[in-house]
């Protein structure tokens, strides 16, 4: 299936000492095709959202806003709801209701909410996912960031 944001022009190939010229123009399709996307997926796993604790998200070298988070479990949660939060630099994000697992979600749910007010990030300013820890069992998990270009 062909890229619908951006097609390689194969500039360096492999192995291959490439000009200057040629890789900075690729180095512009590349970030044409990003903004094009609209949104950049960021992710991280996180070993066990069942224990109390905050996961981190590195983000690019430019700043942006996060549109919406996501989270997806590897294990069932038999116990009580793990409530998610996000924070960037201390502060909050606010969200659109409330990201958690439900205490009787089996392995492969996927949690999502938009993120509405006090969703931008600076420059490499990191995202933390935090967790309350409700669920008793050891729960791995996937969180991912949808994140939206401003800088």
């Amino acid at each position: 299936m062909a890229a619908p944001f951006y097609v390689p022009t194969g500039v360096p190939a492999s192995g291959a000492q490439g000009s200057s010229a040629a890789i900075r123009a690729e180095l512009a399709l590349i970030e044409a095709a990003i903004a094009a996307a609209g949104v950049v997926p960021l992710s991280c796993y996180a070993a066990d959202v069942n224990t109390a604790g905050s996961f981190w998200i590195p983000t690019p070298g430019w700043a942006g806003s996060i549109t919406a988070l996501y989270a997806v479990n590897y294990g069932g949660n038999n116990t009580a709801a793990t409530v998610l939060t996000c924070e960037i630099g201390g502060a909050a994000v606010t969200l659109s209701g409330t990201w958690q697992f439900a205490s009787s979600d089996a392995a492969g749910t996927q949690v999502s909410v938009t993120a509405t007010a006090a969703n931008t990030f600076t420059a490499g300013q990191p995202l933390e996912i935090v967790s309350d820890g409700g669920g008793a069992s050891a729960m791995p998990a996937m969180l991912c960031a949808l994140i939206a270009r401003t800088s």
